[in-house]
């Protein structure tokens, strides 16, 4: 939108007049349109979204894939709020109840890449990782604060190439392990400090 369409909007809306039909809002004028406009333009606006879903798809997916920081940010503030972290968790659950096969699927395929992954490690090994940690979790570390470690990491994730090599081993809290999901240690550590 550009200055001068702002700047009239701005006045119309000063003065309580529809930005459409110049008629009255209504009685709270918080809104920039009256109610018949508003329908009017939803409607509108449903029409062009079914006439040209393919494009927006496709123009949102370019952006998407030029500014995943803008994304991520946007993801992160939106499940920083409890109502949606709950709305989320229930439609996985919904999901998950509706989709056993696809379920499934998704499980045997994880299944499938942890045994194909390369590389060995014994219990000797592991502990030396831990112990190499002292028994922390390494990315809290990388943040200044001490938590013990809960789970063992796949620094280089295995859904990207990586390893059961002891090497690509880490002490993880199970926080940090469940939110870094299948992100290397980079792309994680740069999803925290957004």
């Amino acid at each position: 939108m550009g200055k001068r369409q702002q700047e009239y909007y701005r006045k119309n809306k000063a003065k309580g007049l529809c930005s459409q039909c110049k008629q009255p809002r209504g009685i709270d004028g918080t809104e920039s349109m009256c109610a018949a406009c508003a329908k009017k333009q939803r409607e509108y606006s449903r029409e062009y979204y079914q006439q040209n879903k393919r494009r927006i798809y496709l123009r949102t997916a370019v952006y998407r894939r030029g500014h995943p920081e803008v994304y991520a940010k946007a993801k992160k503030k939106y499940f920083s709020k409890p109502k949606n972290r709950e709305a989320a968790r229930l439609y996985v659950a919904q999901w998950r109840d509706n989709n056993p096969d696809k379920l499934r699927k998704q499980w045997k395929l994880k299944c499938m890449r942890q045994r194909e992954a390369e590389g060995t490690f014994t219990l000797k090994q592991l502990k030396s990782r831990i112990d190499y940690y002292g028994g922390l979790c390494y990315i809290c570390s990388h943040l200044g604060k001490q938590t013990p470690f809960e789970e063992i990491d796949h620094v280089i994730p295995i859904a990207k190439g990586g390893t059961h090599w002891p090497a690509n081993l880490r002490p993880i809290c199970s926080y940090h392990n469940n939110s870094k999901k299948a992100k290397s240690l980079n792309e994680y550590l740069a999803w925290l400090e957004l």
